[in-house]
């Protein structure tokens, strides 16, 4: 069964198109490794809300290299890594994602600032961020059903370009 699930502010984001275009698109297994439910106050109204700490596994460096604008000079693509640059921060919210989790389909998710990437020999990288989802009612019980395990997981944006800091 496929959960799909649109947040409401989904159609309310502008197409960003100043930056370049580039691909932030990722195809990969997924541990769901935190689920933390909150309100989110909108207005007047608290709505339901989510954070999903997503880690993604062993996905390829060359998969995120075109959305992070300098990565390119704290590692080589091969299997030497700066030390000091590992893992690096990327600093920037990417707003109104599509992403799925196992069968969950999200439209107008966010991930938060502070995305993690672990960068690891051979050209592969753990990356560790969190999906917010506003109105999470609808797909709440489905993640729950989802901690602790590795799933597909596909992260779409095709807009965004970040800058990777240390």
């Amino acid at each position: 069964m496929t959960n799909e699930y649109a947040s409401p502010a989904a159609d309310n984001y502008p197409t960003n198109t100043t930056r370049g275009g580039n691909v932030f698109k990722l195809k990969c297994k997924a541990e769901v490794a935190h689920l933390n439910v909150r309100g989110e106050t909108h207005g007047d109204e608290t709505v339901p809300a989510m954070d999903v700490k997503l880690v993604l596994i062993s996905v390829p460096v060359k998969s995120v290299t075109s959305a992070i604008a300098n990565i390119e000079s704290l590692y080589n693509g091969k299997d030497i890594i700066a030390p000091e640059a590992n893992p690096l921060t990327v600093n920037h919210k990417l707003e109104n994602m599509a992403v799925e989790i196992g069968d969950v389909k999200l439209k107008g998710a966010d991930i938060k600032k502070g995305m993690k990437i672990e960068l690891l020999h051979g050209g592969r990288a753990n990356v560790t961020l969190s999906v917010q989802i506003q109105h999470a009612e609808a797909v709440a019980v489905e993640l729950l059903k989802l901690l602790g395990e590795t799933v597909d997981a596909k992260l779409d944006e095709r807009q965004q370009r970040l800058e990777a800091v240390q």
